[in-house]
């Protein structure tokens, strides 16, 4: 089956579990509409499943990181359905794998992460690292009730929240290095 939503076609066939999200607007919506403000023309590292939205948005979508192999397939097809690029894509732990971690580089402009707020805490200094100095970190996946954990470790990354989105029982947060 073909879904599309805001402008964004995904074969939900051949689409893993995690790429079917992009379709919840509970989940996503916020981190679509923050990286809406913020994508335009930056090179961008993408953890998880917005790859695709932010290259629709203009993004420069170089590297796309994931645990699941299929989920990276998954998005270069969709990618190419939707007729943008999203640049390389890398799979594994890159917390846990440090040749990951250096694989994916640096001096990324914009970090869009769409995770659990455990793995988002854990790589908060990761994120910060690959940043350049005034990048943007937009993260979302967040339940409502962890989101001061997630900002506390933020915040002990040497970010700047520069706002905190709440959509049901989610959040979504956009920060500056």
């Amino acid at each position: 089956m073909i879904a599309e939503k805001n402008g964004i076609t995904v074969d939900t066939r051949t689409a893993a579990p995690a790429r079917k999200m992009i379709k919840c607007p509970q989940k996503t919506g916020i981190n679509l509409n923050l990286q809406e403000d913020r994508q335009r023309d930056r090179r961008t590292l993408l953890i998880g499943i917005l790859a695709i939205a932010a290259a629709m948005l203009g993004a420069d979508v170089q590297t796309i990181v994931d645990i699941d192999e299929n989920c990276l397939k998954t998005a270069h097809e969709n990618a190419e359905k939707n007729h943008v690029e999203i640049g390389r894509g890398l799979c594994g732990d890159a917390l846990r794998d440090p040749k990951l971690a250096e694989d994916i580089g640096g001096g990324y402009d914009v970090i869009v992460a769409n995770i659990v707020a455990d793995v988002i805490i854990g790589m908060s200094p990761m994120f910060a690292d690959k940043l350049v100095k005034g990048g943007t970190l937009i993260c979302s996946g967040i339940l409502n009730e962890r989101a001061e954990e997630v900002r506390a470790a933020l915040e002990k990354s040497g970010f700047t929240i520069l706002s905190h989105e709440k959509s049901d029982d989610w959040s979504a947060f956009a920060a500056k290095k």
